[in-house]
C-alpha cells in the first residue's frame, strides 16, 4: 500500500500574496474600519452582530483566496481517512490535557485571572448564543487555520520547521489579545496570550501529521465548540 505524505500543504503562489495582504488587513485595519462604519449607522449593530459580520467577511474572503488549498486538503484527507481522524482526535485530546494543566497553573499564579477574549465572547453569547456559536464554531476555524497554519506554518515548514511552529504560534496568540491592548493590565494580556500556546502548537501538529489544513480546522472547531458549551 502506498504511503501518503504528511508534509503540510503549502498555499499556491496565487494564494500566498493575497493571503499575506489580507492577514495584515485583518490584524490591523478591518476591525477598526468595521467599528468606524458601525458608528455611522442610524442604528449601530450590537457587539455580537458586529463580530458576526467580521467573522462572515473573513470567512468569505478566505474561501475566495484559499479555495485551492481547501480543495486540495479534502483530497489529502480522503487518501488516508484513518490517519486524518486518529491524528485529529489525538491532537484534540492532547490539547485538552495541556490546556487544562496550563490553566490550573495560571490560576495558581493569579486566582483572579480571566481571559480577556473568552470574557468578551461569553458576554456576547449571553444575549446572542446561537449567533456566537455559529461564528466561533463554523466561521472562525477555516479562517484562522488557512492564515496561521496554511499560510504561516505551511509556508515556512519546508524552510525551517522550528520557525514555522514558533511564528505560527506567536501570531495565533497575538491575534487573540491585540484587540484588548490598553484595556487590560499587561500581566492579564500576557497570561491570556499564553493560554493559546497549546492550541497553536497542537493545531500545527495536526496539520503536520495529516498534511491537510482540514485537520486543524476540525480540531479548532471542536475546541471552540467545547468552549461555547461551557458558557451556555
Amino acid at each position: 500500500m502506498k504511503k501518503h505524505t504528511t508534509t503540510p500543504q503549502t498555499p499556491s503562489r496565487r494564494e500566498m500574496l493575497p493571503g499575506w495582504i489580507y492577514l495584515i488587513a485583518e490584524l490591523f485595519f478591518l476591525p477598526s474600519l468595521l467599528s468606524a462604519g458601525n458608528r455611522l449607522l442610524p442604528r449601530p449593530l450590537s457587539d455580537a452582530w458586529l463580530n458576526f459580520l467580521f467573522f462572515s467577511l473573513n470567512f468569505l474572503v478566505i474561501l475566495l483566496i484559499f479555495h485551492r488549498l481547501l480543495r486540495a486538503g479534502l483530497t489529502v484527507a480522503r487518501k488516508d481517512p484513518w490517519n486524518f481522524l486518529v491524528s485529529s482526535a489525538a491532537c484534540f485530546v492532547l490539547y485538552w490535557l495541556c490546556a487544562a494543566a496550563l490553566n490550573r497553573g495560571i490560576l495558581l499564579l493569579d486566582p483572579s485571572f480571566s481571559n480577556a477574549n473568552d470574557g468578551s465572547i461569553a458576554a456576547m453569547a449571553g444575549n446572542h448564543y446561537r449567533l456566537m456559536a455559529i461564528g466561533t464554531i463554523l466561521l472562525v476555524p477555516p479562517v484562522e487555520e488557512c492564515l496561521y497554519r496554511g499560510l504561516i506554518f505551511g509556508g515556512l515548514y519546508r524552510k525551517n520547521r522550528f520557525l514555522a511552529y514558533l511564528l505560527s504560534i506567536l501570531a495565533f496568540c497575538a491575534i487573540h489579545v491585540l484587540g484588548f491592548l490598553g484595556t487590560r493590565p499587561p500581566l492579564t494580556l500576557a497570561l491570556s496570550a499564553l493560554q493559546y500556546v497549546p492550541a497553536g502548537f497542537f493545531l500545527a501538529l495536526a496539520f503536520q501529521k495529516t498534511g491537510t489544513v482540514w485537520s486543524p480546522i476540525l480540531v479548532h472547531a471542536a475546541i471552540n465548540a467545547a468552549a461555547m458549551y461551557s458558557v451556555r
